[in-house]
């Protein structure tokens, strides 16, 4: 028989439906059959009764939709790994940056947008360059997707005629209200979504046609599940991956120019770097690093350096426990540490140290990150309160392909 949803409790996972001619029929979520159906209030539903119970208390035994109810689905899919950072953008149509269409109108980007609405925040790196505008906010926003789709937090509502998605971006405004992305399906193109707006909850015009379409709303990204992920124990030791550290830290470009002058091999000419193009720096970063790695002496002076930095980032942390900044590295869906290792002068961190909890409660030190990614991976998880890692200390741009490690 035909009904609707009359009520239904998320926490509880129970509810009634309202049928003509009887009694309303109470329901568990156990009894609906299509994992897609939204149990928003008004929409209709087949309900067949259970008929092992009293005629006039019968629950529902099967709840399933009719051709006009209204479904909600979770967006998942399996992720490739090295394909986290394009995933949003073959998602969705989404505007990165302005352009005029064939017709001569201006197509505004959509990131504006979002940085006007959120709590205000710097989202650039302190560098004279106009791409670099709001790198640190599309950074966040589409690996913060990729966390959202592998934790089953981007949600879908398939209407009659119209179908919608959103999910929950974990910015808040200046009064600290969510803010969410909304799309809608696409049915021209490769891309299976257009991006329509940002929203705040019951906000006019798009707003309300979220908190319309979706009960419960989408929750945030949610990264670590203890406080004790979030702190470092600076009376464990860590184990750096020396070998790792120098030779993937320098042929990828990841310590500071000052500091390679000072490390060189013997009869090894310096040449600077910034006025080489990608491809020439590359090379010779590759040599270098190769050369130091056949040199023991030049090795281990870089190796002693690491070893007194992470000494002083200890006592940082010991001092203050914000020196240790959580971070989240997509490929690996895992929580990590940052902390600072300065290694031209002690006043200054050059570049960050990963450090990973092992089950015997020490830490790894797995690779160095330059500043950049470090800032990029943290700021995923909040925003630093960090007198090391903000955007307005770094100034070196990162070549690399990756956006982490």
């Amino acid at each position: 028989m035909i009904g609707s949803i009359k009520f239904y409790n998320s926490q509880k996972d129970y509810g009634y439906i309202v049928v003509s001619g009887r009694n309303d029929v109470h329901f568990t979520i156990k009894a609906v059959v299509d994992d897609d159906l939204c149990l928003r209030e008004g929409n209709p539903v087949d309900v067949e009764l259970d008929s092992h119970q009293d005629e006039t208390k019968r629950g529902a035994k099967f709840v399933r939709g009719t051709p006009e109810s209204e479904r909600t689905r979770v967006i998942s899919c399996e992720i490739p790994i090295g394909e986290e950072k394009d995933w949003f953008y073959n998602w969705a149509y989404f505007v990165t940056k302005d352009f005029e269409d064939k017709n001569g109108n201006v197509v505004k980007a959509h990131l504006p947008q979002l940085a006007a609405m959120a709590l205000s925040e710097n989202w650039s790196f302190n560098r004279q360059n106009e791409d670099d505008n709001l790198s640190i906010l599309w950074n966040y926003l589409k690996y913060s997707f990729v966390k959202l789709i592998r934790d089953g937090e981007v949600l879908a509502r398939i209407g009659q005629t119209e179908t919608f998605a959103a999910f929950n971006t974990g910015l808040v405004t200046s009064l600290y209200e969510p803010i969410y992305a909304f799309f809608e399906k696409n049915d021209r193109g490769e891309k299976d979504w257009k991006f329509i707006s940002f929203c705040q909850p019951g906000a006019a015009g798009i707003g309300k046609k979220l908190t319309g379409c979706f009960n419960p709303l989408p929750a945030a990204p949610s990264y670590f599940q203890r406080t004790s992920d979030l702190v470092l124990d600076v009376e464990q030791k860590i184990w750096p991956d020396i070998d790792h550290i120098i030779d993937d830290g320098i042929s990828r470009g990841r310590f500071p120019s000052k500091f390679l002058e000072f490390n060189l091999p013997p009869n090894f000419e310096w040449q600077d770097l910034s006025a080489m193009d990608r491809q020439a720096k590359k090379l010779y970063l590759k040599n270098l690093a190769e050369a130091i790695q056949n040199n023991p002496s030049c090795k281990n002076q870089i190796k002693n350096r690491i070893e007194d930095a992470i000494k002083l980032a200890k006592k940082r942390a010991r001092w203050n426990y914000k020196t240790a900044i959580p971070q989240y590295y997509p490929v690996r869906d895992e929580m990590s540490l940052l902390i600072p290792l300065s290694l031209v002068d002690d006043e200054r961190a050059d570049i960050a140290l990963v450090v990973v909890r092992e089950e015997s409660g020490s830490y790894q030190g797995p690779t160095a990150l330059t500043l950049e990614m470090a800032y990029n991976n943290a700021r995923l998880v909040c925003r630093p309160d960090s007198d090391w890692l903000t955007p307005t200390l770094i100034s070196e741009s990162n070549d690399e392909d990756d956006d982490y490690y």
